[in-house]
């Protein structure tokens, strides 16, 4: 008789949101935290799915280092991703922002 250990069932996805929304050059992002996760994820993409800057943290609020550059008028992707056990990551949807054109 095979036993198999409990199934594994889908842990609660991560929500993106922006703390910075009014500022014209985001600096930081942030999501929900995720309660069974231990380690978060957080990529920010060029609209056109290159990947600009990718950090993992034990906190799911990530300020962009000086050395990542946001061009005004671009468009830019970001999604974070929980880490709920060894090698399983749950993602959220992408968020899509703009930086404003300056004035």
């Amino acid at each position: 008789m095979k036993h198999r250990g409990a199934p594994i069932t889908q842990a609660t996805q991560p929500e993106a949101i922006s703390r910075s929304a009014s500022e014209a050059v985001p600096r930081s992002c942030a999501g929900v935290p995720v309660p069974e996760a231990e380690l978060y994820r957080v990529t920010l993409f060029q609209a056109d799915g290159r990947v600009l800057y990718e950090i993992e943290a034990r906190d799911t609020s990530v300020v962009l280092p000086d050395s990542v550059r946001l061009m005004s008028g671009g468009s830019y992707l970001w999604k974070v991703e929980a880490r709920t056990g060894w090698n399983r990551w749950s993602a959220s949807r992408l968020f899509e922002f703009s930086v404003s054109a300056a004035p």
